[in-house]
């Protein structure tokens, strides 16, 4: 299959110096930001490619549903996810290529990875095309007007783009439309702010084909908790409130990424039983040197921040204020958080029916943080907690007494390696670590936090 001249040529000229952040954002821990090259996913791509222009779409079509068999045994999702943030930037017809890779160049993680944000760019198109069909004056014309609109969009994909998708697409896109606008006039238990198109636009942009039901948090972080998106989450009361955002989203050009991002903020803290289950980063998280790390909000939100508690119009909005709380604290959201405090003080204030600070007019685009240091900013304490040396250490199965446990009177059975104390421990090693258990500032026991994190 020769693709050297469709839009789908290779040779895409790439920034030669550019880079993507890969970076992983919990409570529990900071990684080391890993800078990956443009330039040799360039190459990677051009190796892609010309695997591909020496297949049969046939043979790719193939492979491409064995990849997607739900039992494939080599897929990773740590990979899945760095590779989704590394792909970012990358246009649909780029993702196509590594999707399809019929070689060794991508791995079928980054090959899920690729597939995945294919499907999130065209699920962006096809939220263009409801926000201009719900304009309509009737359904019929709402419906026609979405479907001429897919039309358009599927026949200008690529050979491989059309791989991308099933036979049945326009069909099911058609259907999920056309269904989640009129159920809502059919089904009379409904609630007045569910028996709306914004409500259905916000379902579709969330949930796809189907709203589900709230997901409890009851269970706290238990393996199907952890497996469930944090959109499931939401209240009923946070959808019916994320509808009316998105009817001012739409009747004021605010890119739609910003509700977004804020619902699934709102949701991660739902996920965490209403934030409780997540631990403040900036009580007890140090570095590979001891040093106490703790984490701030850019300078920019800050002041966002600040401006937003100081104001009148947080009292009178419907904006959780637990909510609230838990997302201005740095220690709990900065290395999480994913939407734009400047949107959230405008939607307070919106949502309040009071001045906006800023215009909606600044949030017609999504700005993406091109790099970690516009999220938050981590520093470290001059001081260091010495991790205590232990008595005894064993690698591979094989334990040794250390120095120190010597002078501790500690010896090992020869026969089983487990070691007994010959003496007991003195009291001045004893009173050193109690010393170094205290923070003698704060008051705080940071021992035990400082061994967890070993």
């Amino acid at each position: 299959m020769d693709i050297s001249g469709s839009k789908l040529n290779a040779n895409v000229k790439l920034p030669a110096k550019a880079s993507v952040q890969k970076h992983t954002y919990t409570h529990q821990a900071v990684s080391q930001n890993n800078n990956i090259s443009i330039s040799s996913l360039a190459l990677k791509l051009r190796d892609a490619q010309q695997a591909i222009g020496k297949t049969q779409l046939s043979q790719l079509a193939q492979s491409w549903r064995q990849l997607n068999n739900p039992s494939r045994p080599h897929i990773n999702l740590e990979v899945v996810g760095s590779s989704k943030r590394e792909f970012e930037k990358l246009p649909q017809q780029q993702l196509e290529i590594i999707a399809l890779d019929p070689s060794d160049t991508f791995s079928d993680s980054e090959k899920l990875a690729a597939y995945q944000m294919w499907h999130m760019h065209d699920q962006n198109v096809q939220t263009k095309f409801r926000r201009g069909a719900v304009k309509m004056d009737s359904d019929i014309d709402a419906k026609a007007q979405f479907k001429q609109s897919l039309d358009t969009h599927y026949e200008g994909f690529s050979p491989l783009g059309k791989l991308m998708v099933s036979n049945q697409y326009k069909e099911q896109a058609l259907s999920q439309f056309a269904s989640n606008i009129t159920h809502l006039e059919r089904d009379t238990t409904v609630s007045p702010a569910q028996s709306n198109k914004y409500y259905a636009l916000m379902v579709e942009d969330l949930f796809g084909e189907h709203e589900p039901d709230v997901h409890s948090k009851v269970d706290g972080m238990s393996l199907s908790n952890l497996n469930t998106h944090p959109y499931e989450f939401l209240t009923q009361g946070d959808r019916n409130l994320l509808s009316e955002m998105y009817q001012y989203g739409e009747e004021n050009n605010v890119d739609l990424k910003y509700i977004r991002q804020f619902a699934s903020d709102l949701g991660n803290y739902r996920k965490h039983d209403d934030g409780k289950r997540l631990s403040n980063f900036n009580q007890g998280h140090f570095d590979e040197h001891g040093h106490q790390l703790t984490v701030q909000f850019i300078q920019k939100d800050q002041a966002t921040i600040t401006d937003l508690l100081a104001g009148d119009a947080l009292s009178a909005s419907p904006i959780d204020k637990g909510f609230i709380s838990f997302i201005t604290e740095p220690g709990t959201s900065a290395l999480s958080h994913q939407g734009s405090f400047q949107f959230l003080q405008h939607m307070v204030e919106v949502t309040a029916k009071t001045d906006t600070s800023i215009p909606a007019s600044e949030f017609s685009k999504f700005q993406s943080p091109t790099h970690v240091g516009e999220r938050y900013i981590m520093t470290k304490s001059d001081s260091v907690v010495i991790k205590p040396e232990p008595d005894v250490v064993c690698k591979n199965g094989h334990c040794e007494v250390t120095d120190k446990g010597r002078e501790n009177g500690v010896t090992l059975e020869q026969s089983s390696q487990d070691f007994e104390f010959g003496t007991a421990l003195n009291a001045t090693s004893i009173d050193a670590l109690l010393q170094q258990r205290i923070n003698a500032e704060t008051q705080q026991n940071t021992w035990y936090k400082w061994l967890a994190n070993q």
